[in-house]
């Protein structure tokens, strides 16, 4: 559609949540190709979030964030096809209304538990990342969704758990899909989960 000027090809997001409330922090990269010539410019949906930062190969970029979107100004023009990856970063507030990315505090008997968790189909991934929201447009080469939590949750997302690994007092989690998707489709869970392990020949 004439209105999209690029194309999105790799979401990668690293979040960490307390799961004390409905707050987050994180930094979402993206990796997209330009479809115009002279890009310098360019928007993606945002909402309810608040943008800390944003910068393109470590040099910093301009942003405005009118309502529903992040409106981003390149550090340089682009021709098009040239590849770029830009870095934003960004949080959630405590209180912030559910919608998307949902929180929702559990326990009794002074055991704390508390679930984060996000439901976007068809165009609610704005609510937790930026990105282009549109069921149609495909991340080709898939997304990468680092989750981290206290040492006593666990979180599980998209595609393979790469690894885990520890921190003081928490654990992120590694999740790499490798395959097209599109930013609906894009998910995480956090809580106190029990896995278990199925084998097969």
């Amino acid at each position: 559609e004439s209105t999209h000027s690029f194309d999105v090809r790799h979401y990668r997001i690293d979040l960490a949540t307390t799961l004390t409330s409905g707050a987050m922090a994180a930094r979402c990269r993206i990796a997209l190709t330009p479809l115009v010539g002279g890009f310098d410019t360019f928007s993606l949906h945002f909402v309810s979030l608040v943008c800390d930062s944003v910068k393109r190969a470590g040099n910093a970029c301009t942003f405005t964030t009118p309502s529903g979107r992040l409106l981003v100004d390149l550090d340089r023009a682009f021709a098009a096809g040239e590849s770029l990856e830009v870095d934003i970063w960004y949080h959630r507030n405590s209180g912030t209304s559910n919608r998307g990315y949902y929180y929702y505090s559990r326990g009794s008997s002074g055991i704390p538990h508390a679930v984060a968790y996000t439901v976007t189909e068809t165009d609610d991934s704005r609510y937790w990342f930026p990105c282009f929201d549109q069921p149609w447009d495909k991340a080709e080469r898939g997304c990468q969704l680092n989750i981290t939590v206290p040492d006593s949750m666990s979180a599980c997302a998209n595609g393979t758990l790469d690894s885990v690994t520890t921190g003081a007092g928490t654990k992120t989690y590694w999740w790499t899909h490798r395959y097209p998707i599109p930013p609906y489709l894009m998910c995480f869970a956090a809580s106190k989960f029990t896995d278990w392990q199925v084998w097969w020949t």
